[in-house]
């Protein structure tokens, strides 16, 4: 049998600043060519972008990341909680009745934002 690794993405989120920062692995930006930069666009196209989204959850392996302060007074990129996640959430889409305590609805609306930032930096 074999088994297929997810690629895997970077997203960053900031519940301070409302935002959401897409990246390969490595940190390098997400290249136009690549099949990534092209699922990550089919987010941003008009209408229900759900179905897009949720492909791209599915077939990525996505590692939600965040800058956080740590108790010896440093910061750290760690991995996000699902608190921290909800708040990137809400700061964002604050005027949304979304239920962001479900996960996959949380994760779908950040990937959206993520995308549409991707899209917005090339």
């Amino acid at each position: 049998m074999i088994v297929k690794h997810k690629r895997k993405v970077i997203a960053e989120v900031c519940p301070y600043e409302g935002s959401v920062s897409l990246c390969c692995p490595d940190g390098r930006k997400i290249g136009k060519q690549s099949k990534l930069f092209s699922d990550l666009a089919n987010c941003c196209k008009s209408g229900d972008c759900q179905n897009a989204c949720e492909f791209v959850l599915e077939k990525y392996e996505v590692e939600w990341r965040i800058v956080r302060k740590m108790p010896d007074g440093n910061y750290e990129n760690v991995l996000a909680t699902d608190k921290e996640l909800r708040k990137t959430a809400k700061t964002i889409y604050f005027e949304s009745s979304a239920n962001f305590a479900d996960r996959s609805v949380c994760e779908t609306y950040l990937i959206w934002q993520g995308a549409n930032d991707c899209m917005d930096t090339e």
